[in-house]
């Protein structure tokens, strides 16, 4: 509250007192908003958050990250910002295989160089998903039996799908006793989640080809994550007919 009191210069006898408040505005504020991250073990991340100046006036501020995983970087930063302006700044690192299924809180906060007792935080949690959440591979081999005659090849047509939830780069291995006439092509795809494309697989058995049943296992694999799945098909091995290839 304030007491004004107006006296006249000419006859002090004659005064007139008024009271009011005098309100101070709100000038200078901050504010942090900081959203709960799931990430994936072996990724790396970028986590967001922003600092919006929400008072009436510029001021710079001392952005600060506390508590969060080891495996996060922040730089302790002074920025200033015009009022109502936001800006964002993200905490960055490579999330250790180690870290998988654990979850930790990480605190990030902005207070004012000008005006110490001006300061607010927000507390997210960061949640590493289990490996098999984030990454997988389903895979089809068409057909799974077949005969090839020797001295002759065939095509398998092998499925490839990413059933997770992150782009991954997949590539065909091969085991089993037909391993050593097989050939895939193309050599490796990237597939993004829900995607699903074809690898080629060419089997083609010597003139000298025991004829029996081989084995043949094709493994497709994720080369960052490991994920894996493997199909078996069963290729006969018919004997060289002269006939077919008599003009």
């Amino acid at each position: 509250d304030v007491t004004v009191r107006v006296s006249s210069l000419g006859d002090p006898a004659i005064t007139a007192t008024g009271k009011g408040k005098v309100m101070v505005k709100d000038c200078m504020n901050v504010a942090v908003d900081f959203e709960d991250a799931h990430v994936c073990p072996t990724d790396t991340v970028s986590i967001p958050f922003t600092v919006t100046n929400t008072g009436k006036l510029s001021d710079n501020f001392k952005v600060t990250a506390s508590g969060c995983p080891s495996w996060l970087d922040f730089e302790t930063k002074e920025y200033t910002l015009d009022a109502g302006k936001r800006s964002s700044f993200t905490l960055d690192g490579t999330v250790p295989a180690s870290a998988e299924g654990k979850a930790q809180t990480c605190t990030v906060s902005a207070q004012s160089v000008s005006n110490s007792n001006l300061a607010a935080e927000a507390t997210a949690s960061i949640a590493v998903k289990n490996l098999d959440q984030c990454y997988c591979v389903e895979s089809k081999a068409t057909p799974n039996s077949l005969t090839i005659e020797q001295c002759s090849n065939t095509v398998i047509e092998l499925m490839a799908k990413n059933c997770g939830t992150q782009d991954e780069k997949f590539s065909v291995s091969f085991t089993g006793s037909a391993a050593e006439w097989s050939i895939v092509e193309p050599k490796s795809l990237v597939l993004r989640p829900g995607e699903t494309q074809p690898f080629y697989v060419a089997v083609k058995f010597p003139i000298d080809a025991e004829i029996k049943d081989y084995e043949l296992k094709t493994t497709v694999k994720g080369e960052h994550s490991g994920a894996q799945d493997t199909e078996q098909v069963t290729v006969t091995a018919k004997a060289f007919s002269q006939e077919q290839y008599t003009p």
